[in-house]
């Protein structure tokens, strides 16, 4: 088990999720699946555990509580234990500082790229135009100075300029493996 977890903080189209997927496939690592009252965006769709409203609220033990668009999103303690990776938002960061009590170092990996190249992936992965720019207008007001508000709670912050996805979970993959050797 390892001794920390990995916190994947930043912008839509920053390439979180796609870091996140890359490290499980090809080094072994494990992402929380956070529960959300988001409807899938499509068949299959992973990274969340979708439950309804009723569901959500029997769940107990957030660690990490969030809520985006009318839908609510957490993770638990006990994932976080059984898990190296959580994809979340700045609040979300917020509330796991406050919360979290287990035996994991949290580090924070902050994702950062142009407006133009994240619009570009936001575009090329099919998002519609009018939610293309509803996020990055949410994103423009809660990244305003993240780095130094991350840097007063958290011990480790990395930034990451996910330009190549390979080269960015390679450097990853070294930051974590020094952590948890």
């Amino acid at each position: 088990m390892s001794k920390t977890i990995a916190l994947f903080i930043g912008p839509s189209g920053s390439g979180k999720t796609t870091i996140a997927e890359y490290l499980v496939k090809n080094y072994d690592f494990t992402q929380i699946e956070s529960y959300t009252t988001r409807k899938p965006r499509y068949d299959g769709e992973v990274g969340h555990i979708f439950v309804s409203n009723e569901d959500f609220d029997q769940l107990k033990d957030f660690v990490a509580y969030t809520e985006f668009d009318g839908n609510r999103y957490a993770a638990t303690a006990e994932q976080v234990e059984s898990n190296d990776i959580y994809v979340v938002d700045v609040a979300g960061a917020e509330y796991f500082k406050e919360k979290y009590k287990g035996s994991k170092k949290p580090i924070v990996f902050y994702f950062n790229l142009p407006a133009n190249i994240r619009k570009q992936r936001m575009q090329n992965r099919g998002d519609p135009y009018q939610l293309i720019v509803q996020r990055m207008d949410n994103d423009e007001r809660m990244f305003a100075n993240v780095g130094n508000r991350l840097k007063a709670i958290y011990d480790q912050v990395w930034l990451i300029e996910n330009y190549d996805v390979q080269q960015a979970a390679n450097e990853i993959k070294s930051i974590l493996s020094y952590a948890n050797a």
